[in-house]
């Protein structure tokens, strides 16, 4: 299997020529208005995909559908609330397909599987970090338009972790850094994609659904500043220190890159 990362959740997955396409975004720079997407050449990439998964309906997950998928016919499946965004943003509901925890299916190479997750938890110390950044003091108006949409881009609790397998191989996918308590995750993935953020103890945070799930090895995501001034850069040196000592490699990708599997 090929895993490109673009930016923020978003994933390319290929194998045997079939592509699947995960959480695609486009990034809001500062200097761009809001409504116009960073780096548009992704939307071409992007639209390869034979199908595009969502892991949850925040809008650095779903914001950008309406500039990619809009009057395509490239099917979409994820949870009720995003599928009732993006019918609202304007896509076809015929190319919107409900899914749910439990859902499975296979397609070309691939057997795909649907969890239960949940979204991170942000702890009081980052939101104040954030809030009181002299970047975002000074963008208060963007600050402002990403709260709004924020309230239109909701979770509402419905959050997936997907594992895939193809090829002899197992690639688990965490959209957010949690996970639910009461769902019986498998174990032991060939690679584990794990987003990296919204906790000030990230760190050893992020290590308890190491712990849980003990794949062979992570690839970490979720790490750039894709929409500032709420974003910023993740600094992953702790969090790679603390999985080699549990004898797991943690990859930080470059965007863009292929990498196999």
């Amino acid at each position: 299997m090929k895993i490109t990362w673009t930016t923020t959740a978003s994933l390319m997955i290929e194998s045997e020529g079939c592509i699947l396409a995960f959480d695609p975004f486009m990034e809001m720079p500062l200097d761009n208005a809001i409504d116009e997407p960073g780096r548009p050449e992704l939307a071409e990439l992007y639209r390869k995909a034979d199908r595009v998964y969502i892991s949850h309906g925040h809008f650095d997950h779903i914001y950008h559908f309406r500039n990619i998928y809009k009057g395509t016919a490239t099917p979409i499946y994820g949870t009720a609330e995003p599928m009732k965004t993006l019918e609202r943003d304007g896509l076809d509901p015929g190319q919107l397909k409900l899914i749910a925890p439990g859902y499975r299916e296979t397609f070309g190479p691939f057997e795909i599987e649907a969890y239960q997750a949940r979204h991170c938890k942000f702890d009081l110390p980052i939101v104040i970090k954030t809030l009181l950044n002299k970047r975002t003091l000074t963008h208060l108006k963007r600050i402002r338009e990403i709260s709004a949409l924020r309230k239109l881009y909701e979770e509402k609790g419905e959050m997936l972790f997907y594992e895939l397998r193809a090829e002899g191989k197992r690639i688990q996918i965490m959209g957010s850094m949690g996970m639910d308590p009461d769902t019986e995750y498998p174990v032991g993935a060939d690679l584990l994609i794990m987003a990296l953020q919204g906790r000030s103890d990230q760190d050893e945070y992020a290590m308890r659904f190491v712990e849980k799930l003990r794949p062979k090895k992570i690839m970490l995501y979720h790490i750039d500043d894709s929409f500032p001034p709420m974003s910023g850069e993740i600094d992953t040196l702790g969090f790679e220190i603390n999985t080699k000592k549990q004898g797991i490699t943690s990859i930080k990708p470059e965007k863009g890159k292929e990498y196999e599997i």
